[in-house]
């Protein structure tokens, strides 16, 4: 069932999910975050990405009309259809929320770590500890502890803000490309910043259209 809202409404709806995909951006960015927060960030930016176009298309049913909005609409749909990057994220959107799967590779990248930050960090360790680790699969730092019947677990840790580590998680097969403003797309970030800045310039333009009539 949809609900019947203005114009107005619509367009100030549609810059919320707009605000909603940048958000998912900005938590993908975060060097502080581990991977589960990452990949968290990756999915709401290409799922809610496209969730603008798909609110944007709403505003046919609206006062505007079929006949003008279809007039402004049409260039932009033939840049989003023309476009290898855009083309790539609409298939992440339908992956993931069909099957549920972001394909991604993650590392660690160390910074700053000497042997004295080790030494201070090893004074605070719990009781029997086997090694120490930074950056598993999911970004996470911490101990493995022997237990005492023997098995090993993971104690994890937030590092100390002195040992500077960056976590990265790329999708899979991001296209290499040069965009429609001249920039080049070389990995996730650069891609989604693309990504966003085209549907803000897409959603700023609907505005100036209809709402400045």
């Amino acid at each position: 069932m949809s609900t019947k809202i203005s114009l107005s409404q619509m367009l100030q709806q549609i810059e919320m999910t707009l605000n909603t995909m940048k958000m998912g951006i900005d938590l993908y960015k975060d060097s502080q975050n581990d991977r589960s927060q990452k990949d968290a960030g990756l999915r709401n930016a290409v799922v809610f990405g496209r969730a603008v176009t798909n609110s944007l298309q709403k505003l046919r049913g609206t006062e505007l009309g079929k006949s003008d909005f279809d007039s402004w609409y049409r260039p932009w749909q033939t840049k989003l259809k023309e476009d290898e990057g855009f083309r790539f994220l609409y298939k992440l959107r339908s992956q993931i929320l069909k099957e549920g799967i972001l394909e991604t590779s993650s590392k660690v990248h160390i910074n700053h770590l000497d042997t004295s930050d080790l030494y201070d960090l090893m004074k605070k360790t719990p009781l029997n500890v086997k090694s120490m680790f930074i950056g598993d699969a999911n970004g996470r730092s911490g101990f493995e502890v022997v237990l005492p019947d023997g098995s090993i677990e993971n104690y994890y840790i937030k590092l100390p803000n002195y040992i500077d580590v960056e976590t990265s998680l790329e999708i899979n097969k991001v296209p290499h490309y040069k965009g429609y403003y001249n920039n080049n797309i070389t990995n996730t970030t650069t891609l989604l910043d693309y990504y966003y800045k085209f549907l803000y310039t897409m959603v700023a333009d609907a505005k100036l259209k209809f709402l400045m009539k």
